[in-house]
């Protein structure tokens, strides 16, 4: 008689991320998804937008995040950093707590309790900001900063200080923004420009932003208002995602490996699944 072997159940794996149509989302969940299909892996995205949105949209995402619960999933990847862009360390802390019964494994946001694969965002702002001052001989660069609840806007923000410190140039901060969403470029320029004062060209000859997005939307402004790029200010942002390329001319940007870091990020989680404690 010949007995029928039964097939494995392959590993349901939740991917939980802000969004999938914006910014480095794209590159990161397509990475995670290309990556589950060579390891015979089921994946479930959930696109739950930052946790702590006030805003009616972003109330009615947080919600699908109740459906990635032990019980209906194996494992969790957890771009915890997309997650945390309105919310306090906190309550991205709390919100992970669910999954402690579970294998699971963060990006970019160290939670308790769990591994975490982290990239370089300090480093990445400190070449970028060294690349203006020492190949385009920038003096005055303005800065948008990043969200204050999330971890890698800070360290870029930090880097920015500390690079300025480093290369012994003196500090203005009426030329750093408050604290801004990822879109909100627009309003970085009325800031800089309307409500501080300041002029292009004297009052600052560069701008970086801590996120592409910030940059792209603070571009097309400035060309609206009929500024020149790179003629008037040079600019930079931060992620080499796909509306740095699109923007005429095209961005100065620091590329992050979100891709290889979503794949290693499953990897890993395989590992654990199979009771292994990290990679080979």
């Amino acid at each position: 008689m010949r007995v029928r072997q039964k097939k494995a159940k392959r590993p349901r794996i939740g991917l939980l991320l802000a969004s999938i149509h914006t910014g480095s989302s794209n590159d990161l969940w397509s990475a995670v998804h290309k990556q589950a299909e060579e390891m015979d892996v089921d994946l479930c995205i959930f696109p739950g937008g930052p946790l702590g949105d006030t805003g009616y949209e972003g109330s009615q995402r947080n919600i699908i995040y109740e459906l990635a619960k032990p019980g209906s999933l194996d494992g969790i990847v957890s771009w915890a950093s997309s997650l945390g862009g309105a919310a306090p360390l906190k309550d991205v802390v709390a919100f992970h707590q669910r999954f402690l019964g579970m294998p699971c494994v963060t990006l970019n946001y160290p939670i308790p309790g769990f591994p975490c694969i982290q990239t370089d965002a300090y480093g990445g702002m400190q070449k970028l900001v060294k690349h203006f001052i020492k190949v385009h001989k920038a003096r005055s660069i303005a800065f948008i900063r990043g969200p204050a609840t999330h971890v890698s806007a800070e360290e870029r923000y930090k880097s920015f200080l500390e690079t300025l410190r480093e290369e012994q140039i003196e500090l203005d901060s009426s030329l750093v923004t408050d604290p801004m969403p990822w879109n909100a470029g627009e309003e970085a320029v009325q800031l800089l420009l309307d409500d501080r004062g300041k002029i292009l060209g004297k009052d600052f000859d560069a701008l970086i932003g801590a996120s592409d997005l910030q940059v792209f939307r603070a571009v097309q402004v400035l060309q609206a208002r009929g500024y020149e790029i790179p003629g008037d200010v040079i600019v930079g942002g931060f992620n080499d995602i796909t509306e740095s390329r699109i923007v005429s001319p095209q961005l100065t940007t620091v590329s992050m490996p979100f891709k290889a870091e979503g794949q290693e990020a499953l990897k890993l989680l395989i590992h654990m699944l199979q009771g292994k404690d990290s990679l080979v």
